[in-house]
C-alpha cells in the first residue's frame, strides 16, 4: 500500500512539472504591424480585453476621426466625429465600445455612445448636457446600468431608459478608483478643494448597492488608494499602513498591516488587487504586494534611465507588467508570478505617447504612428561556443576540462568549439595546478571567448616575535621582495622556495621555506640586552658614572603609534638609557615639538622620532628618525660638549643653535630623576606654554547667569517647533500616545546630542587656534545684524541682510538638506526611534545658522574653563535648550490644559518675536565687541 501512494505522488509531480514546463515556453513579443501618417494627431488609442479589437481617436486636418482596426491592425471601419472638439473610447469586451464625445455648442455637452464592432451597430446614445470627459477612467456594466468613473462625474447610464444620473450632485475633485465587490460598488475619490485637507490625502469612500440612490459615504484622512480584497475593502494609508474594512452596513475595521517596507503608490488594474511602486535607480526595481497572501515580489527592470526621462508603470490583475521609458522607447514586460526575467521590447517610434495591452497584444503609439506587437513562441537556435584557454603569461594552455550545466567535456588542444541551443548556460574551466574559472552566459548567439587561467596560489604566513619588540619581517622570492610587515606578513605565492627574514635591532635570521600548500612560519628572536659603555668601548669608568649622574639627558619626542618611535624607545631601553619620551599627542608636547623643530636651520618637513641629546645643559646632538643601533652607540657615545650635531638619516651636520633655549623649552616640567622612559603626565599649560590659572567659584558664577540667558535666547525657535510639533501630532495620531512618547524622546535626545557634540568641537577647536577668537567674533557681529534686520523695517537693514545671504552653492546644499529632512519627518511619523532621532540630528544642523550666534558666544565664554566646568556648562545650556520641546511634547502627549496654556504662550511669544530678536540681536553686537576687545 505504501509503495502505491508512493508510485502515485511521483507520477502527479511528474505530471505537475510536465505541465508547468509545457506552460512556460519561450515566448517573445514581435512587431506584427505598424500604421504612420504625417497627417494625423492621435489622441488615444485602446485594445480590447481580448485584442480582436484596436479603436483609434485622432484629428486629420482639424476634424476628429475614429478608427476600428482588428487584431492584426487591418482597418475595419472609419468614422468622422462630427461637431466635436475632444473625445474618448474605452474598451469593456470585444462587443461594448464605450465612446465619449465632446460637442460643440453654446453649452459645452458631452454624448455617450456604446458601439459594438463585431455587428457594427451603435446601440445607444445618452446626451449628457453641461458636461465635457476628458478621460474615461474605468467602466464597468452592473445589471441595467452603465457605470462611468471620470475625473469630475460619476454617471449611472441606465442603458434601457437612456437616461442618467450623475452622483454626487456636484462635481467633484478627481475620481480615482471604481470597484464591484460582493457587497456593493464602491468608489474612491476626491471631493474637497481645500489645500490643507488636500494635502492632508483626504478622500472619500462611497458605497453603492448596485444602484445611485442606496450609498454609504466616508470620510478619511491620510488615504492612497484602495485595494480590492472583496468581501473586504483594503485602505492603503501615507503612514505605510493599510486597514482592513469588512463591507457590511458601514465600514467595520478588523485588522491592519503596519510597517510595509516600500512606500507603495499605486494599484494594479483594472479591480486593484495589487499594490506596486517602481524605484527609479540603477537598475530600476518593481516591487509588488500581494495583499491577501501577504507576498512580496521584486523585479529588476532592464530599462535604462537617465535624468529627465519620463517611466510609465503598470501591473494588472494577471500578473502582468510593462515598466516603459518613454525618452528611450523601451518596454520591459513580463509576468511577476512566474519569476521569469523580463522581455525588453525596443520600439520604433518617437516618443511614446501610450500604450494599450490585450491578452496577448500590446499597442504602442505616438502622434503619427501606432505599433502592435503580439507574444509569439520563439524558435530556438543552435549556436557555437568557442573556448580558447590561455596562462597568465599568454601561453596556450591544453587538456583543460570544460563542465557546462553539468556535463563535462574535455580538450586536448588550447581550443574547444561546442554547439549549443539558446540558453543561459553555467560553465566551469578547470585544470590541476590552475584555479577553477566559472562563468555564465546566455547564449543568443555565436560565441568566442578567451579565458586565462591562473595558477594555483597558497597562503604563506609568518608570525615573528622577541622580547624587545615586534621584528620586521620580508618575504622574498628570490631578491624580490614580495611583502614586508611588522610582527606578521601573509602573501599569496606560487608553489615553489622563498626565503623568509626577520630583523630587529641588527639582530637578523634568515631562513629557506618550500611551499606546496597552505604554510605558516613562526620566528621567535632572542635579543641580549647590553650595556651602552661596556669595558671594551671605553677604558676609564668616569664618562659611566657621569651618566648615571644624569649629566646626560636623552628627550624623543614621538608617538606610541609610530613603528620606528618604539624601535627607538626598545633600543634606548636595550643599551640601559634612561630617556624621556613626550607623546605629541598632547597639544602642549606637540607646540614644543613644533617649535623646537622650527629652529632648525635645515628645513625639512616634520618627521618623528624627534631624539635632543644634552651633556648638562649643552645640546650635544639632534636626531631625526630611527637609527641604527650602532649609529646611536656612536652618537651616545661623543663627549665632546662644544659642538652640536644635526643627524638626518645617513647625514651628520654641525649647526649653531642656541641650547639654553632648546634645554629652557624642552626639559620644562621634567624631573631629573623621572627618566623612565614613560611618556609624561599631560601638563596643565595652554597654548602658549605657561600655566593655565585655575578659575575661581566667584568667575564661574559670573559666567552660568550669561550662559543661562543665551541659551534661553536660544530655544526660542518658531521653525523647530512648528517640524516638532508636526512630528508629535502626527505620531500620536497615526500610532498611539506610547509610540509619541518614544519619539519625542527619540527627537529631543538628537537634538541635545548634537548640539552638545558641537558645542564641545567648537571649544576644541577655538582652544586650539586662538586667532579665531576674531572669526567668531565676526560670525556672532553678523548674527547680531541678521536678527535685527529681521526685527526691523529700515530698507538699509533689509538690504545688508540679503548681501548675508548663503552663496548659490551653499544655499543648494541647504535646499538638498532640506529635502532630506522633509523625506525623514514624513518617515517618522510612522514612530520608528531610529528615524525620528536622525530626524532630529538632521534639523540640529540645518536649523544651526539660524541659531549659531548665542552659541558662539557661549562656546567661546566657557573655551578657557577646565574641561569639566567646561562640560558641566554645555549640559546646562542645552537642557534649557531644548526644554521647550520637552514642554510641547508633554502638552501634545498630555493635552488639556497644560496644551491650551502652551498654544496661549506660544502665540504671545511670536507676538513678541520682533522684539525678542531685536534685543538679541543687539546682545549678540554687544558680546561681539567684548569678544574682540577682551583679553
Amino acid at each position: 500500500m505504501k509503495k502505491r501512494i508512493l508510485l502515485l505522488s511521483v507520477l502527479i509531480f511528474a505530471t505537475i512539472l510536465t505541465i508547468l514546463v509545457e506552460a512556460s515556453p519561450n515566448e517573445e513579443w514581435r512587431l506584427v504591424n505598424r500604421i504612420t501618417s504625417n497627417t494625423w494627431s492621435i489622441t488615444k488609442v485602446v485594445s480590447s480585453p481580448s485584442g480582436n479589437f484596436i479603436a483609434a481617436i485622432y484629428q486629420e486636418n482639424g476634424i476628429n476621426k475614429l478608427a476600428i482596426y482588428n487584431s492584426s491592425l487591418k482597418p475595419v471601419k472609419q468614422v468622422t466625429l462630427e461637431n466635436t472638439f475632444s473625445g474618448d473610447a474605452y474598451f469593456l469586451s470585444d462587443g461594448l465600445l464605450i465612446l465619449a464625445k465632446n460637442l460643440y455648442g453654446t453649452i459645452p455637452h458631452t454624448e455617450i455612445a456604446i458601439y459594438n464592432p463585431q455587428i457594427d451597430k451603435t446601440i445607444l446614445k445618452v446626451d449628457l448636457p453641461g458636461t465635457t470627459i476628458n478621460e474615461i477612467r474605468k467602466a464597468l456594466v452592473t445589471g441595467n446600468y452603465l457605470l462611468l468613473l471620470t475625473q469630475k462625474y460619476i454617471f449611472w447610464i441606465d442603458i434601457k431608459a437612456a437616461t442618467y444620473t450623475a452622483v454626487p450632485d456636484t462635481p467633484i475633485n478627481q475620481g480615482l478608483q471604481m470597484v464591484e465587490t460582493s457587497r456593493g460598488i464602491v468608489f474612491l475619490t476626491i471631493e474637497t478643494f481645500c489645500h490643507i485637507c488636500l494635502s492632508l490625502n483626504e478622500k472619500v469612500i462611497r458605497i453603492y448597492q448596485w444602484t445611485p440612490f442606496t450609498y454609504q459615504s466616508f470620510e478619511y484622512y491620510h488615504v492612497l488608494a484602495i485595494v480590492n480584497l472583496d468581501p473586504y475593502l483594503g485602505v492603503l494609508f501615507d503612514n505605510g499602513t493599510i486597514g482592513i474594512y469588512e463591507i457590511n452596513t458601514g465600514l467595520n475595521r478588523t485588522s491592519a498591516i503596519h510597517n510595509l517596507a516600500v512606500n507603495y503608490s499605486a494599484v494594479s488594474l483594472p479591480d486593484y488587487k495589487f499594490l506596486y511602486s517602481t524605484s527609479t535607480g540603477t537598475p530600476t526595481k518593481l516591487t509588488i504586494f500581494d495583499v491577501p497572501h501577504d507576498t512580496l515580489y521584486e523585479v529588476m527592470v532592464p530599462v535604462t534611465n537617465t535624468k529627465g526621462d519620463s517611466l510609465a508603470t503598470y501591473v494588472y490583475d494577471d500578473g502582468l507588467y510593462l515598466v516603459a521609458n518613454k525618452n528611450q522607447n523601451q518596454i520591459a514586460l513580463g509576468n511577476f508570478t512566474s519569476r521569469d526575467p523580463p522581455y525588453l521590447l525596443n520600439t520604433t517610434t518617437s516618443t511614446i505617447v501610450g500604450i494599450s495591452r490585450g491578452r496577448d497584444t500590446l499597442v504602442v503609439y505616438d502622434y503619427r504612428t501606432i505599433e502592435l506587437y503580439k507574444k509569439t513562441a520563439r524558435e530556438v537556435q543552435n549556436y557555437e561556443l568557442t573556448l580558447e584557454v590561455a596562462d597568465e603569461t599568454g601561453a596556450s594552455i591544453a587538456n583543460f576540462t570544460v563542465e557546462i550545466n553539468g556535463t563535462k567535456y574535455t580538450s586536448k588542444t588550447n581550443t574547444i568549439t561546442l554547439t549549443l541551443k539558446e540558453g543561459t548556460y553555467k560553465i566551469i574551466i578547470s585544470k590541476p595546478g590552475y584555479q577553477q574559472y566559472i562563468f555564465t552566459t546566455k547564449l543568443t548567439s555565436n560565441e568566442t571567448r578567451r579565458i586565462i587561467l591562473q595558477k594555483t596560489r597558497y597562503t604563506l604566513r609568518v608570525h615573528a616575535s622577541s622580547n624587545a619588540g615586534q621584528p620586521e619581517i620580508y618575504i622574498l622570492d628570490g631578491t624580490r621582495a614580495l611583502c614586508r610587515g611588522i610582527g606578521y606578513a601573509e602573501a599569496k605565492v606560487l608553489p615553489g622556495n622563498y626565503t623568509v627574514l626577520a630583523m630587529l635591532l641588527n639582530n637578523t635570521y634568515q631562513a629557506p621555506v618550500k611551499v606546496r600548500n597552505d604554510t605558516e612560519v613562526y620566528i621567535i628572536l632572542n635579543i641580549e640586552e647590553r650595556p651602552i659603555f661596556p669595558p671594551n668601548l671605553h677604558g676609564n669608568t668616569q664618562n659611566q658614572t657621569a651618566i648615571n649622574e644624569n649629566n646626560t639627558i636623552v628627550i624623543v619626542y614621538g608617538s606610541d603609534t609610530c613603528a620606528e618611535c618604539r624601535a627607538l624607545k626598545n633600543q634606548l631601553k636595550l643599551l640601559g638609557i634612561n630617556f624621556t619620551f613626550k607623546d605629541i599627542s598632547n597639544k602642549t608636547y606637540l607646540q614644543e615639538y613644533q617649535t623646537l623643530y622650527d629652529m632648525l636651520p635645515t628645513k625639512t618637513i616634520y618627521q618623528i622620532p624627534f631624539t635632543l641629546l644634552f651633556r648638562g645643559k649643552h645640546l650635544q646632538a639632534i636626531i631625526i628618525g630611527l637609527p641604527s643601533s650602532q649609529s646611536l652607540k656612536e652618537i651616545l657615545n661623543e663627549m665632546n660638549v662644544n659642538s652640536t650635531w644635526l643627524y638626518l638619516g645617513d647625514q651628520k651636520q654641525e649647526v649653531t643653535l642656541d641650547s639654553s633655549v632648546f634645554y629652557t623649552l624642552a626639559t620644562r616640567g621634567i624631573s631629573l630623576l623621572n627618566t623612565t622612559g614613560n611618556a609624561l603626565p599631560q601638563p596643565p599649560k595652554n597654548n602658549t606654554g605657561t600655566m593655565t590659572p585655575t578659575p575661581t567659584p566667584q568667575d564661574i558664577y559670573h559666567v552660568l547667569p550669561v550662559i543661562a540667558t543665551l541659551a534661553l535666547a536660544d530655544s526660542i525657535n518658531p521653525c523647530t517647533f512648528m517640524v516638532f510639533s508636526a512630528l508629535v501630532l502626527a505620531v500620536a495620531s497615526f500610532s498611539g500616545t506610547r509610540k509619541a512618547i518614544y519619539t519625542s524622546v527619540s527627537f529631543i535626545g538628537a537634538v541635545y546630542l548634537s548640539y552638545l557634540l558641537l558645542g564641545i568641537g567648537l571649544i576644541r577647536f577655538v582652544a586650539m587656534f586662538t586667532q579665531l577668537r576674531y572669526v567668531l567674533a565676526l560670525l556672532v557681529l553678523i548674527a547680531g545684524i541678521y536678527e535685527i534686520s529681521n526685527a526691523t523695517q529700515f530698507p538699509k537693514m533689509k538690504g545688508l541682510a540679503q548681501t548675508l545671504k548663503l552663496p548659490k552653492t551653499f544655499s543648494n546644499i541647504q535646499a538638498k538638506l532640506n529635502t532630506l529632512q522633509a523625506t525623514l519627518l514624513a518617515r517618522a511619523q510612522k514612530g520608528s526611534m531610529i528615524l525620528s532621532f536622525l530626524a532630529g540630528t538632521l534639523v540640529s544642523f540645518t536649523l544651526l545658522p539660524c541659531s549659531s550666534g548665542p552659541y558662539l558666544v557661549a562656546a567661546l565664554m566657557v573655551s578657557k574653563l577646565p574641561f569639566n566646568i567646561t562640560l558641566a556648562c554645555l549640559l546646562i545650556y542645552n537642557m534649557i535648550f531644548v526644554l521647550p520641546l520637552i514642554l510641547i511634547s508633554a502638552a501634545i502627549i498630555l493635552g488639556g490644559k497644560l496644551l491650551a496654556t502652551l498654544d496661549m504662550a506660544s502665540i504671545k511669544i511670536n507676538q513678541l518675536r520682533k522684539y525678542t530678536s531685536l534685543l538679541l540681536g543687539l546682545a549678540l553686537i554687544i558680546l561681539a565687541l567684548w569678544i574682540i576687545l577682551s583679553p
